[in-house]
């Protein structure tokens, strides 16, 4: 009940209409999604700024969450607009001033993916990385600071250039040394050749 009441409070409608809706994403995000588990066993499905949180024994929709404030997701799958600003090419406002570098040790204390500067180039990656690029900007922007709450919690490591890169739910992104512009992300590679040049770390 709680995964029903969570989609009827962003979308309304009945019980009935929401749990056929909840059901019907379950089988769409059992064939396409980002997966997570938690330490207690729960699993959340995750796709294109929709979540769906799976009981540990796999029997039972607990949670339903999402950044879109207009539509569900049977409407996205049908690619019905939404009544928000889309911008044809994403940008970005001015990169805030550059500060003082961060120590790695200190990366989780003082990133905050709240205020963190979006690039024009993370938001068209993550963009095409989730399925949102016909997405609003303000659709596109929450499920992006969604999922950079979690970069605390990821690999991170600092480059020689002084950038951070974050490993994180099969995915790698790139953060300034300052901690206050999120650069980049790309999919993670599971297995890179190794060429007499090493392995690529360019990120998209």
């Amino acid at each position: 009940m709680r995964a029903v009441d969570s989609f009827r409070f962003h979308h309304g409608g009945d019980q009935r209409s929401a749990e056929a809706q909840l059901r019907s994403m379950l089988e769409d995000f059992l064939l396409k999604s980002a997966s997570t588990v938690s330490a207690s066993g729960y699993v959340r499905l995750s796709r294109q700024g929709y979540s769906l949180v799976l009981s540990p024994d796999r029997t039972a929709i607990t949670g339903y969450s999402t950044v879109h404030r207009e539509r569900t997701w049977e409407q996205v799958k049908n690619k019905v607009p939404s009544r928000f600003h889309r911008s044809p090419t994403r940008t970005s406002n001015h990169a805030p001033e550059a500060g003082p570098p961060v120590p790695v040790d200190q990366f989780a204390e003082v990133f905050d993916a709240a205020t963190v500067h979006l690039t024009g180039r993370v938001q068209k990656s993550y963009a095409k990385l989730t399925d949102m690029v016909e997405s609003s900007d303000a659709e596109l922007h929450a499920a992006l600071r969604a999922d950079a709450v979690q970069l605390s919690t990821g690999t991170v490591t600092e480059r020689e250039d002084g950038l951070f890169e974050i490993e994180h739910a099969a995915r790698t992104w790139l953060v300034s040394p300052d901690c206050r512009t999120l650069i980049g992300v790309k999919a993670r590679q599971q297995s890179q050749p190794v060429g007499p040049d090493g392995p690529s770390s360019a990120l998209v």
